[in-house]
């Protein structure tokens, strides 16, 4: 009885004899014995070596593994295939039989001269231009498959797909200047400090690692100014409009903003606000 009760809970993992699991052949053998036709299977080496692991997890023959098959992983297909990815689903292919425009992981599977690019085979061709998948659409098998040669993201092979994810600290849009050229946020740190930002602050930004806070809100480079000019008022010079009297008082500052009144031969400042306060992006 106890036998019995052990055998039962043990049957998924082949520990009971009889079991016919992956790895067994038709006669009912031990671990490590390939499938037969009809088997039950994994992965295609656990059959032998004429047969492949179909999709129904059955070791077949030569029949349904081939090209075109559906398949989930490359398990499912005859050996000397490999399951891709494409538009309309998952299929078995041969390496080395792909022309320009059809799916694959690496060169091999590629006709002689063309090259596999973003899951495409593609090259010159008289009558086109390279052709590939954008990168969101690479199939891949392992993430070092995936790299789209930009230092500001991540690529990994997710799904049999490559995505690729901007280092953006902040989640503003925008990766750190300090990466690259490809970088355009100049504080990692503030989500309010990027190329987009059109408002003036009183204050310094967050910045980031390795990036200064300044009053450069929109990253280019500049502290510029909402306030200016500054304004001389002198009988020689009697300038019009508005202005800074005492000169620009720097970014985050107060100073003295007005116009020049003339008054006969005279020139003088007239304050319009005693402290207004420069801002700057």
């Amino acid at each position: 009885m106890k036998h019995a009760l052990a055998c039962t809970m043990l049957l998924a993992l082949g520990a009971c004899g009889g079991d016919d699991g992956p790895g067994a052949g038709a006669d009912g053998g031990g671990p490590g014995t390939l499938g037969n036709l009809g088997d039950p299977c994994t992965l295609t080496t656990d059959c032998t070596p004429d047969l492949y692991c179909d999709p129904s997890r059955r070791c077949a023959d030569s029949g349904a593994g081939g090209d075109g098959a559906m398949c989930t992983t490359t398990a499912d297909c005859m050996r000397g295939y490999m399951c891709v990815r494409e538009p309309d689903g998952r299929f078995c292919r041969l390496a080395g039989d792909r022309g320009i425009g059809e799916p694959c992981l690496r060169d091999e599977q590629c006709l002689a001269g063309l090259r596999c690019t973003r899951g495409m085979c593609s090259g010159d061709a008289p009558d086109a231009g390279p052709v590939g998948f954008d990168a969101g659409q690479t199939g891949c098998m392992t993430s070092s498959e995936c790299d789209d040669g930009s230092p500001c993201t991540t690529d990994m092979c997710i799904a049999d797909e490559c995505v690729h994810t901007l280092i953006d600290g902040d989640e503003d849009g925008y990766a750190a200047t300090i990466i690259g050229p490809c970088g355009l946020d100049c504080a990692e740190m503030d989500p309010n400090a990027n190329p987009d930002q059109e408002e003036y602050f009183a204050t310094r930004h967050g910045g980031g690692a390795g990036q200064p806070r300044t009053f450069d809100w929109n990253c280019d480079g500049v502290e510029e100014g909402r306030y200016g000019p500054a304004i001389t008022c002198v009988e020689a010079d009697c300038e019009s409009g508005e202005g800074w009297l005492d000169g620009d008082p720097g970014c985050g500052n107060t100073g003295r903003w007005g116009r020049c009144a003339g008054a006969g031969l005279g020139c003088t400042p007239e304050v319009i606000d005693g402290a207004r306060q420069q801002t700057c992006r």
